[in-house]
């Protein structure tokens, strides 16, 4: 089981801190931020979780070009366990 905490800040410029608290340290995480059409933007992890998880997002895609403000999906997923949480990016 997946605990995805409140990120900080929130809503935030510069950069956000996500907290991911994870039961199940064998199964592979997956945390990722996608846009509001759903298409997926930054992948932040993947791999095996420790028991806490310090993630943080700097507001860049995968190519590391800086998104535009809005709402973004942060997505935490291990197994079937899939939690979002919604955050906003204000530049």
């Amino acid at each position: 089981e997946i605990s995805l905490l409140p990120n900080q800040p929130n809503p935030f410029s510069a950069s956000t801190q996500i907290n991911i608290l994870c039961k199940n340290s064998y199964a592979p995480l997956n945390v990722q931020v996608y846009n509001l059409k759903g298409q997926l933007i930054k992948t932040l992890f993947q791999g095996i979780p420790k028991g806490k998880n310090n993630l943080s997002w700097e507001g860049n895609d995968n190519a590391g070009k800086k998104v535009s403000s809005g709402i973004y999906f942060i997505q935490a997923q291990q197994g079937k366990n899939i939690q979002t949480r919604k955050i906003l990016l204000l530049k």
